[in-house]
Formats: structure tokens, C-alpha cells, sequence
């Protein structure tokens, strides 16, 4: 009967959490008059999936300090997932050492997780070697190595682990061809670009999803081959989405081609014209360009039809505590001096000969509350 009521009650932190209710969902979890690792995962998991990775880390401290219930994979899995969101190293490597400490065999998925962690967490050499450790390997463990090499700058390492990939015979997939051509991207690699999204279609007979296309126009449009990157677009087999033409707009911007920033804008208009990501974005281009007239515009649309910008937020950790910021954030009790120090840091560039670039006081206009 005991085994019946923990299921019920994990069951109704599980239904809680997928609705997004995680006062309830904790409720219940502290009323339980029984527990286990299921349920101390369903807690955590639950906090991971609506985004309080703080509250997931707090869970399973105390899920450690009751010494009840060893975490299992799935435990280890979920809190090495709210590390990598926080960017939280120092509990990354806790975390890493408990397992080796435990002796806990490293699996392919308790892996991949490392591997992404100390990827996004700035530690690619952690992440090298928890890929070399690991005894088996699987399409997911290559793929996030390549990822986690090109999201550090590391592009070049990135493809010739591609390429050592395909000399093993690892059998390739959509998603990692995603990744490499994302490595192409960051590294400015253009022509290695074409040359591999030439082969995923051709030797591997793999159909470009839009993420691919997403890829290529990325890739084209950052090197200013602004042109061929809308010809690339226009002979796309599929509509082109609002995020592809975001993507090019970015490079217009970039690259200063005025006409073309003007007619991609209308294209996000016309797909998107209640999203507020895309309807600041539009904007921005706007003010970059000194065009004024379409900022307000584009502006008092957005106030009529109580469109909303999602504030920015970003996250440091401090002697083993994360900080969490958001835009005009008043909330953080050492705001005092963290504004001090920004404007000292402002003075110093100032000093220092920077200049803002053209328009830069438009896009501070632009996202700025509406």
C-alpha cells in the first residue's frame, strides 16, 4: 500500500509541474509522508522544466543532506542540466566529483550531460575529457562535442572531429550536420560551409530541414554575401520562416545594406506581426539605420496591440551563489554598487577613446520599456 501512495503522490508532483505549478507541486512534495529517488526526481525534474534551475540545485542539496536516497542517473542527469542553464561551474565540478568520488558508471546520457555542461559552463577541456573517458559513445555524445567545440570558439577542432567522426563510420543524422554547419558559421568557414551542406544533401541524401537553410543563410549572410544568401532563401523548396529572415536581417544590419534591411523587415512583418521578439528586432534595424520614423511607428503598433518585450536576463556566480539580472533590474540588494561600477566602467571606455557606433543610442532608445 506504502509503494501505491508514493506513486500517487509523485503522480500529482509530475501533473502540478507540467502545468507550470510548482507551488502546489512543492506542497505536495513536503506533505508527502513517504518519499524516494522517484520522487525526489520528479521534483527537480519538475523545476528544471520550468526553468528555476536555483531551485533544482537547493533540491537536491537537501535531497544529499537527508541521506536517505543515493541520486540515481536521472537525479545526476536533471541537476547537471540546471548547472549547464545557470552556467554554474563550481557546482558542475562538485557534481563531476561526487560521481567519480561514488564511483558511478559513467553512462552515455550521465556523459553527454557532462559534456554539455562544462561546454556551456566555459570548460571545454573538462568536456574533451569526459568525452575521451566514456566508454561508449552514441550520435548524441558527438554531436554535443561538436557543438560544445563551436560555441567556444573552437570551430576548427569542431569539423576535424567531424571528420574523424565519419572516418570511424558513425552513422550520421540531420542534427549533427546542424551542429557542423554551425561550426562553419562561427568560425567564418564559407566555403567548408557549402562544401559539407553540399555532401549532407548529396552523399548522405539528407533533406534540409529549415534549421539547415537557417544555417546557410547565417553563414553566407555574415560573410556579406548578402545577395546570395537571399537567393538562397527564394530557392528554398519550403516558405521561408520568420527566424530565417531574422537571420538575414541581422547580417543586413551588420553589413549596412540599407535597401535590403528595409525589404526583409517587411517580411518579418508580414509573418510575425504580433511577436514582440521580432517586432524589437525590426526596430533596432530601424534605429541603426537613423530611420526614426520607423522605430515609432513600428513602436506604436506594439503599445496598441499590447505587445510586450520579454525583459533581458543574465547570470554570474559568486563565491558559490548565482546572481540573476534583468533589464532596469532594482531587485538585487547590491544594486548600489553594481550600477557604481557600470558607470565607472563607462567613464574608463570613454576615456579610452570609445565612440558608440551609428545608431547605438537608437537601439538603447528602441529597448528601452514600452
Amino acid at each position: 500500500m506504502e509503494d501505491k501512495d508514493v506513486v500517487s503522490w509523485t503522480t500529482m508532483i509530475s501533473a502540478y509541474t507540467k502545468i507550470g505549478d510548482l507551488e502546489c507541486a512543492r506542497k505536495v512534495f513536503d506533505e508527502m509522508p513517504v518519499k524516494n529517488v522517484v520522487s525526489w526526481n520528479a521534483m527537480i525534474a519538475g523545476y528544471n522544466e520550468n526553468c528555476q534551475f536555483n531551485e533544482a540545485l537547493s533540491t537536491f542539496q537537501l535531497m544529499l543532506l537527508e541521506r536517505r536516497f543515493p541520486p540515481d542517473e536521472a537525479t545526476l542527469t536533471s541537476v547537471i542540466s540546471a548547472c549547464a542553464h545557470l552556467g554554474s561551474l563550481e557546482h558542475g565540478n562538485w557534481i563531476h566529483s561526487y560521481i567519480k568520488k561514488n564511483n558511478i558508471h559513467l553512462t552515455i546520457a550521465l556523459g553527454n550531460a557532462l559534456i554539455d555542461m562544462f561546454a556551456k559552463c566555459g570548460d571545454i577541456k573538462y568536456s574533451e575529457s569526459v568525452f575521451k573517458q566514456m566508454p561508449r559513445k552514441c550520435i548524441i555524445t558527438w554531436t554535443t562535442m561538436i557543438s560544445g567545440l563551436a560555441y567556444n570558439g573552437q570551430c576548427r577542432d569542431a569539423l576535424a572531429l567531424f571528420e574523424r567522426m565519419s572516418l570511424e563510420g558513425m552513422e550520421v543524422d540531420d542534427v549533427i550536420f546542424i551542429a557542423v554547419l554551425s561550426a562553419c558559421t562561427h568560425g567564418g568557414f564559407v566555403e567548408e560551409g557549402q562544401i559539407i551542406y553540399k555532401q549532407m544533401v548529396e552523399k548522405y541524401g539528407i533533406r534540409p530541414r529549415m534549421e539547415h537553410y537557417g544555417c546557410m543563410v547565417d553563414l553566407l549572410g555574415r560573410a556579406g554575401k548578402l545577395e546570395k544568401a537571399l537567393k538562397f532563401i527564394q530557392n528554398m523548396p519550403m516558405e521561408p520562416n520568420a527566424v530565417l529572415w531574422a537571420t538575414l536581417l541581422s547580417s543586413c544590419v551588420s553589413h549596412g545594406a540599407q535597401e535590403l534591411v528595409e525589404f526583409v523587415s517587411q517580411k518579418i512583418v508580414d509573418l510575425e506581426p504580433l511577436s514582440s521578439c521580432y517586432q524589437v528586432l525590426v526596430s533596432n534595424s530601424g534605429a541603426v539605420e537613423g530611420k526614426w520614423d520607423s522605430v515609432v511607428n513600428v513602436r506604436a503598433m506594439m503599445r496598441k496591440e499590447g505587445i510586450k518585450k520579454v525583459p533581458g536576463c543574465s547570470s554570474i556566480q559568486v563565491g558559490g551563489e548565482v546572481h540573476e539580472f534583468l533589464v532596469k533590474d532594482t531587485r538585487h540588494k547590491r544594486r548600489k554598487e553594481i550600477y557604481d561600477a557600470l558607470d565607472g566602467l563607462t567613464e574608463l571606455m570613454r576615456q579610452l577613446g570609445y565612440t558608440p557606433f551609428r545608431g547605438q543610442l537608437g537601439l538603447l532608445y528602441a529597448n528601452a520599456d514600452l
